[in-house]
């Protein structure tokens, strides 16, 4: 069963606009979800084999993820240093100060 572009379309700006809102609904889904991956971890951790294919995918995953996001990621680092040093050095004035 596929669903149309349009549907996929109308569902996925459903689902920006009640995160948006942070409503009921979204924090109900989110919890349903949340609850549903703590279950299926759950049951894989029951066979050790199917596991391990879990975590194996899950670290592929995430190195994907690090290599195609690798600029972003470093880009927001270096801005975080930068407000990091800002604040040492609002600091280190303000002991000068007093």
């Amino acid at each position: 069963m596929t669903r149309s572009d349009a549907l996929k379309k109308a569902q996925k700006k459903y689902l920006l606009k009640i995160k948006e809102e942070n409503t009921e609904v979204y924090k109900s889904m989110m919890k349903k979800q949340l609850l549903y991956q703590k279950q299926y971890i759950k049951k894989l951790r029951e066979d050790e084999e199917k596991f391990n294919n879990y975590k194996k995918g899950r670290a592929d995953y995430a190195r994907i993820f690090y290599n195609n996001n690798k600029q972003n990621i470093l880009d927001k680092r270096a801005h975080i240093r930068e407000i990091k040093k800002d604040e040492d050095l609002n600091k280190l004035l303000q002991k000068q100060i007093n």
